[in-house]
């Protein structure tokens, strides 16, 4: 069966494909037979990255996943490239999940990368030190940045990571936090988008234990160390402008200019 699929994707058929995996995928086939194999799922997951269909191809490796078949190493890389190749054309929960899955099969199936696969991921990135522009874009590839809405699973994970923290910081945090959940509540118009003052308005500064760089801070290039509410301001007309309901949360003190230049050591909120 899985040749036809195969040569299914190799003719463009790649509906008649996916009808053939669903098939093989089925409890009756899987009794009569066996269960689908890595060789059943790669030419269609190829097909759908050579087309830019990422949400098939994220669904297809869940499958993978549920019927716990190793992916090869080639493919693995195969498909980190088909994502830097397709990401305009992919919804955010195939990104941002497949990316993440990906990782993890790579970290479980390459404990030993080969030499030219990893050639390949240090040559395929590109870091760089870079920035927002006024406009949206990133000055360093010069693609223009696109809001994302959290799903319910990120909003668990939030959720949970914020309870966390609060409760790290003792019996006061927790009750401060109630306080603000059950004003939250209490909203007649909840926001409909939250904007953490600090990640948005610091430059440059995401240290351990909420450090900041004191060479950065004491350099002639200043404001790359400072808390910018001008930064703050603009997303947040940016997103009223698209009819969102902007919330700011950051410490009071930051509100008493636009350029605060901050002091080595832990940021206090």
């Amino acid at each position: 069966m899985f040749v036809g699929a195969g040569v299914d994707c190799q003719r463009g058929k790649l509906a008649e494909a996916m009808e053939v995996l669903a098939m093989m995928e089925g409890r009756e086939y899987q009794q009569k037979f066996c269960r689908p194999r890595f060789r059943s799922y790669q030419p269609v997951i190829c097909e759908l990255l050579r087309r830019g269909e990422m949400d098939g191809v994220m669904q297809l490796w869940q499958h993978m996943k549920w019927h716990s078949i190793r992916p090869k190493e080639s493919f693995l890389l195969d498909l980190i490239e088909g994502i830097a190749n397709n990401h305009h054309a992919s919804s955010r929960n195939s990104l941002t999940q497949l990316a993440d899955h990906l990782l993890d099969g790579m970290s479980k199936t390459l404990i030993y990368p080969s030499a030219p696969t990893v050639k390949a991921l240090v040559e395929g990135w590109n870091a760089k030190w870079t920035d927002v522009s006024e406009q949206g874009t990133c000055t360093t590839c010069g693609e223009m940045l696109q809001g994302t809405r959290l799903t319910p699973e990120d909003r668990a994970r939030m959720r949970s990571s914020i309870v966390h923290i609060a409760a790290q910081n003792g019996a006061r945090a927790v009750q401060r936090l109630s306080w603000f959940a059950n004003w939250f509540c209490s909203l007649e118009d909840p926001p409909t988008a939250i904007i953490d003052g600090p990640n948005v308005g610091f430059m440059n500064q995401n240290f351990k234990g909420g450090g900041l760089s004191f060479t950065q801070a004491r350099s002639s290039q200043s404001r790359a160390a400072c808390y910018l509410i001008s930064r703050v301001d603009w997303l947040a007309e940016h997103l009223n402008s698209k009819g969102e309901r902007v919330l700011i949360t950051m410490p009071w003190y930051y509100c008493k200019a636009d350029n605060i230049p901050m002091r080595a050591g832990r940021r206090e909120s």
